[in-house]
């Protein structure tokens, strides 16, 4: 019960709860709108900025949103003819990764890096914590006035633009709101556990719900559990929180994944042993 009780491991934690929360109901979106690889490229950006920010001084938070915005505004610029828009982020996304190791190679050193991909959160304190959730509010906040068009401009774009609702608009505010999440989280809980959130728990919640209701309340539970359960595990066991977290989060994806399959082959068990 440390981890609840004891004030400098209760941070993390909310840390990681928060950053579930609010990435594994925007993975909707990025499933929806097929831009998987742009929540990674956004994240490979954010660690770039992360790394410009230690190199020159700055607040990490402060190179992070800087870099994450920029990213944002390029990757939102339609590409000329023949060439799809994936190709630029995948641009992107090699560029990034490569500026943010040459950063960290200039300025703190290769062990930095470690805890910018796989997330190091034991360092998290209470100023973080509400720098998250003010900026996790907001994006709800966002979220709640605008859902019916983020909604109907992700399922089909061609109708909501014909039914008068501005789907460029609409993208670039999803993209804004997913930007500055994924270099808010960054900072906090590391690359490799803020992707996991932005696509395991919406894949989840959209292969198991009927309804959209129910997806939005499946996918944050589906970050939320293997939020608690893997930070438990890294403490008892002395593991690495980011990989351990994300690790509880694919098993969990397996599960129901093996219940659906075994729902549809054991009738034609029963039928056969007939």
């Amino acid at each position: 019960m440390e981890i609840f009780t004891d004030n400098i491991l209760r941070m993390p934690l909310i840390a990681l709860v928060l950053t579930g929360l609010t990435c594994g109901y925007l993975g909707i979106f990025v499933i929806l709108k097929r831009v998987v690889f742009l929540g990674a490229a956004l994240a490979e950006v954010s660690s770039a900025g992360i790394a410009a920010a230690l190199l020159l001084g700055l607040n990490p938070v402060i190179g992070s949103l800087a870099f994450v915005l920029g990213g944002v505004g390029i990757f939102s610029i339609r590409a000329r003819r023949g060439v799809p828009q994936e190709a630029g982020v995948g641009i992107g996304y090699a560029l990034a990764g490569a500026l943010g190791v040459l950063l960290i190679h200039l300025g703190s050193g290769e062990a930095h890096m470690l805890d910018i991909l796989t997330g190091c959160v034991i360092g998290v304190d209470v100023a973080d914590v509400w720098l998250m959730l003010g900026v996790f509010l907001a994006i709800g906040v966002v979220h709640w006035l605008c859902f019916k068009e983020f909604i109907f401009s992700s399922f089909d774009p061609e109708t909501a633009a014909s039914q008068g609702v501005k789907v460029r608009l609409i993208d670039a505010i999803i993209f804004l709101t997913l930007g500055v999440a994924v270099a808010v989280s960054i900072r906090s809980v590391g690359t490799l556990v803020t992707f996991a959130f932005l696509v395991v728990p919406g894949a989840a919640a959209l292969a198991l719900a009927r309804r959209m209701k129910t997806a939005i309340l499946i996918a944050p539970t589906h970050a939320l559990i293997p939020a608690v359960i893997g930070y438990y595990l890294s403490y008892r066991f002395d593991l690495p929180t980011g990989a351990t977290v994300t690790a509880v989060m694919i098993i969990l994806l397996l599960i129901p994944a093996l219940l659906v399959k075994s729902k549809r082959y054991l009738p034609l068990l029963g039928a056969s042993s007939n």
